[in-house]
């Protein structure tokens, strides 16, 4: 009997996750990988690698980044938020960036100095669905 994948999602074990994980959004977008929208250079062109939740092809062409990686730098600085922005470009995954918070944590349980609180409060609900869809046309 073969199984069904509907979705994967990549959570990274050194963070302490404040969201809830949004699984509600596979139901309202199809053919593509969501992303959390904040921790990541302000310059653009970067995106946060600590999350990623996608149906099945573009999940699992994200999980294959790995195998890009050395030939990307080959020509680049390997940078992992850079070079996932320009894996996921090459690739033609559509990627949305959603509000879903975290703190990043070091040893002992200590929260990273980078992690403000006052950007854990974007929680992600009906209206982040109607604005998702406004901006992903």
């Amino acid at each position: 009997m073969q199984k069904k994948v509907d979705a994967i999602v990549f959570l990274r074990p050194d963070v302490m996750y404040i969201s809830e994980l949004p699984v509600f959004l596979f139901s309202h977008f199809q053919d593509v990988l969501f992303l959390p929208d904040f921790q990541r250079s302000c310059n653009g062109m970067e995106y946060n690698d600590r999350m990623a939740m996608g149906d099945l092809k573009a999940a699992l062409t994200y999980g294959k980044k790995f195998n890009g990686a050395y030939n990307y730098s080959l020509k680049h600085p390997l940078h992992s938020e850079k070079f996932t922005y320009e894996y996921l470009k090459m690739n033609n995954v559509k990627v949305i960036e959603i509000p879903f918070r975290f703190r990043r944590t070091r040893a002992k349980g200590v929260i990273h100095e980078r992690c403000d609180d006052s950007l854990l409060s974007s929680p992600i609900n009906s209206n982040t669905v109607h604005t998702l869809s406004l901006f992903n046309r």
